[in-house]
């Protein structure tokens, strides 16, 4: 991409967000460190809540084989996948 033309991916802002991936569908998944939450974003830029958990959910992963969301939280030393 040659331009700094910034394209918004949602409608709204969504809060503290930390980690990005994109599943196998082509959504953005991002989470929400302060609020413990991960959001799923569809192309066209419908938001949902995919995921609520605890604070200092940190930088997600995603395993595209399995369709597999890694879940760390910073705070508890420890991983999580749904």
């Amino acid at each position: 991409m040659d331009s700094k033309k910034r394209i918004y991916i949602n409608k709204k802002p969504l809060g503290h967000l930390d980690g990005l991936e994109v599943d196998h569908e082509g959504n953005f998944l991002v989470s929400d460190w302060s609020a413990g939450i991960v959001y799923k974003i569809t192309p066209t830029g419908d938001t949902t809540v995919l995921y609520e958990g605890k604070k200092g959910l940190a930088d997600i992963g995603w395993i595209s084989n399995s369709k597999t969301l890694l879940i760390p939280y910073m705070n508890d030393n420890e991983i999580q996948g749904i």
